[in-house]
């Protein structure tokens, strides 16, 4: 959907398409503009306000609009869609052709079969692209090698731990919802001192595919300004609020380690009195 004016120049040339070069796969990142045409279906909207949208429907769409013709990576285009109360601006992000040593730009869809029509969204908290794929979840680093993260003596705890709090999360939330799956939200790793259990949670953050992790002394959040340690414990989970709002539930892994965390959240209101005490609790809260 360009935006042209009479001023402006446009230079056309004619591209030198040396092979059909069928596609395989082709990937488009998707953002929409609405409009109220007072015609054609209601629109869905899933609970966090976000339009739903069906991506074998969307990929109908891409494939009436290129049949027998050629798509470039990086090329930008749009359509309407429900009567033009929806109009999806897509993105070619990459093309997979079916000979996989070819290195052209350019592709065809020759047909709908042939070709895997991947939809993402760009902004997640906006639309919500209802797809069908199994795909799991990248929770682990790829080709890691859990025999090498050095837990020695572990490992059986470390399996356990695997088996009951992320092998349920490799999943796409569609899968989740659809067989009603429930995440264990939590453990709870117990043993005196230098039996491992801070090395367990290092070494599992090591192993994440997450962002880097953050590892907090609970001391370290106190402050001697008033206000300054609940604003610490805040913007420790504010990049990963922020991505949920972006991304929903296809947002990335964040891990927060808390070492001492007994000096942190002790008992509310064991200080003895006092504005010491006040801001144990609400950090704690």
């Amino acid at each position: 959907m360009l935006q042209i004016s009479k001023l402006d120049q446009v230079y056309l040339t004619i591209a030198n398409v040396t092979d059909a070069n069928p596609l395989a796969e082709l990937e488009v990142k998707i953002e929409h503009k609405r409009y109220d045409t007072g015609q054609g279906a209601p629109l869905e909207f899933d609970d966090k306000g976000a339009l739903k949208l069906d991506e074998e429907l969307i990929s109908q769409h891409i494939y009436d609009l290129f049949k027998k013709n050629m798509v470039n990576a990086g090329q930008k285009f749009a359509f309407p869609m429900f009567d033009g109360q929806v109009v999806l601006i897509c993105l070619v992000q990459k093309i997979t052709p079916i000979n996989m040593k070819s290195k052209l730009t350019y592709g065809m869809l020759e047909s709908l079969d042939a070709v895997d029509v991947v939809c993402t969204a760009k902004n997640k908290a906006q639309l919500a692209i209802q797809t069908t794929r199994a795909n799991e979840k990248q929770v682990f680093k790829k080709n890691m090698n859990f025999q090498e993260l050095g837990i020695g003596g572990l490992d059986a705890e470390f399996n356990e731990i695997f088996r009951r709090a992320f092998n349920s999360r490799r999943f796409p939330q569609s899968m989740i919802d659809k067989y009603g799956i429930k995440h264990v939200k939590g453990m709870l790793l117990h043993g005196p001192p230098g039996t491992g259990k801070t090395l367990i949670a290092k070494k599992i953050a090591d192993a994440l595919n997450c962002e880097k992790p953050k590892v907090v002394n609970g001391p370290e959040i106190f402050d001697k300004y008033v206000g300054e340690a609940e604003k610490k414990i805040r913007e420790l989970f504010e990049p990963a609020v922020q991505e949920m709002q972006e991304k929903g539930d296809e947002s990335g892994l964040h891990v927060i380690i808390f070492d001492e965390i007994d000096a942190l959240c002790r008992t509310r209101s064991s200080g003895g009195g006092g504005a010491g005490s006040e801001v144990g609790d609400k950090v704690v809260n």
